[in-house]
């Protein structure tokens, strides 16, 4: 273990799946292909609109900062999307003229 650092190389790696666990995906939204967006609960994490919209959760946070996507909806720091807003989005060919910020 070098000096100045917390962990060494073997307890992060005896860590890791401990690490990995604490940004788990919803298990629903990993398999989202071929399903109806309705099958997807009313308010949406945005891991589960990452897998919706075949992007990263980094893009998420970075579209929704920029107003570019609808039915954001922030409890605290916590940030959930509303599924019917973001359908009818879809639906409506993703314009970015009509997002708002919430």
């Amino acid at each position: 273990m070098r000096i100045g650092t917390k962990f060494g190389m073997r307890d992060l790696i005896e860590r890791a799946p401990i690490l990995r666990m604490t940004h788990a995906i919803a298990p629903h939204a990993l398999s989202f292909a071929g399903r109806d967006i309705s099958d997807l609960p009313p308010l949406l994490i945005p891991d589960e609109l990452a897998a919706l919209l075949r992007t990263s959760r980094k893009s998420i946070y970075a579209q929704v900062e920029r107003g570019r996507i609808p039915g954001v909806l922030r409890i605290g720091t916590r940030l959930l999307f509303d599924r019917d807003a973001i359908r009818d989005w879809l639906d409506r060919g993703c314009p970015t003229a009509g997002a708002r910020r919430s």
